[in-house]
């Protein structure tokens, strides 16, 4: 009786650390491997912390043609402490570590290099470009994208398809765990440290096939000549480090009306066999100091956007859908990179008599209340 009973807690035991690891992977916050950097400094006891009150949601009707009706998302940390002051540099890419993770299908040679740009050629018309200007930028590309990028259409414009694909969802053949493993293992090789926050699209082929167009120079569209198979699923993955908890997003942004919430610095397209394409941009050596921003409160940053909705002249429905944070990185000209935490009211613009949506996009500064 009483080895049964031993033997029932073993497996209890065995059964909840299981359980404890599948949710710790299953956190859209991965941590980089062989990062031991903490994601805060130890702060002394005379360290003013600056709470907030958030909401979870926010309704509200401002006027006839503009309400609020959004999930507010923000993490816990800002909510019970606030947001930590960062400086960080430029972290240097290391372009040449990423070799490795390619030669198995591309087998990539080197066949150009001069002051601006180093570039490789392999397999499937590969092409890996190290550009050197104001920043690096490490890029991929493979014949392949261009089929994906007929069936997958993310551009609000004509033909756009992005709705059609979910997102965060598992492929028969390639889950969610080993697509996060891959990333986390090129975000490694190139120098990005710390959590990193990835937003996964998911490729079924069979949804592809149905959806793919090729456009000709007459303007025409036609099915592209290709046969598509399960091996050709893949994801689509935007991948942002972060600070403070809050993804970092490029500042070219402030000129976009896309898909704000889910921009980043850093994408790459996957499947099972091998990275499709993907571009890397900045990177950055987040420091923080032991020292908190002190940010409006979040009513007054409503107040803000209430001021902003009724002083815009327009003959079109706006409602707010989501209200989140995203860090900018404003370069303080010595080199060094100042952490702005930025509240972003993002949603929908309905325009009178059309059929066609819009995106309404507001980018408010969380420490000075400024439209930017």
């Amino acid at each position: 009786m009483n080895k049964k009973r031993d033997y029932f807690f073993a497996v209890c035991i065995l059964f909840c650390i299981g359980l404890l690891l599948w949710f710790d992977r299953n956190k859209r916050f991965t941590q980089s491997e062989g990062d031991s950097k903490s994601p805060s400094p130890e702060l002394t006891e005379n360290t003013e912390t600056y709470a907030m009150e958030i909401p979870a949601s926010w309704k509200e009707e401002i006027d006839s043609y503009n309400r609020i009706d959004a999930t507010i998302v923000v993490p816990d940390c800002i909510r019970n402490k606030g947001f930590l002051r960062v400086n960080t540099k430029n972290k240097e890419v290391n372009y040449e570590d990423v070799l490795p993770l390619l030669e198995d299908y591309y087998h990539p040679r080197k066949t150009m290099e001069d002051e601006r740009c180093i570039q490789y050629l392999g397999e499937d018309n590969m092409r890996l470009n190290f550009i050197k200007q104001n920043y690096e930028v490490l890029s991929l590309y493979s014949h392949f994208y261009d089929y994906v990028s007929m069936a997958y259409r993310d551009k609000l414009a004509e033909g756009y398809n992005r709705d059609c694909y979910p997102v965060d969802r598992d492929l028969e053949s390639f889950t969610l765990n080993e697509c996060d493993d891959r990333i986390m293992n090129l975000c490694k090789s190139i120098g990005i440290e710390g959590e990193i926050d990835i937003v996964h699209h998911t490729l079924d082929y069979r949804t592809m096939e149905a959806e793919a167009e090729e456009l000709h120079e007459d303007g025409s569209r036609t099915k592209p000549d290709y046969y598509w198979s399960d091996a050709d699923s893949c994801y689509y993955c935007t991948f942002s480090q972060t600070c403070n908890g809050i993804p970092i997003i490029p500042n070219y942004n402030l000129q976009s009306s896309g898909d704000i919430i889910n921009a980043s610095e850093h994408i790459c397209l996957l499947n099972k066999e091998r990275f499709v394409s993907f571009r890397i941009g900045k990177i950055y050596d987040i420091q923080y100091e032991n020292e908190y921003e002190e940010l409006m409160a979040f009513q007054d940053i409503v107040e803000r956007y209430r001021k902003y909705a009724g002083m815009a002249k327009q003959d079109y429905e706006t409602v707010i859908t989501d209200i989140t944070m995203r860090v900018f990185m404003v370069n303080q000209g010595d080199g060094t990179y100042r952490a702005v935490p930025i509240w972003i009211f993002y949603g929908d613009v309905k325009f009178e008599g059309e059929t066609w949506r819009g995106r309404q996009v507001v980018f408010i500064d969380a420490m000075t209340g400024e439209m930017l």
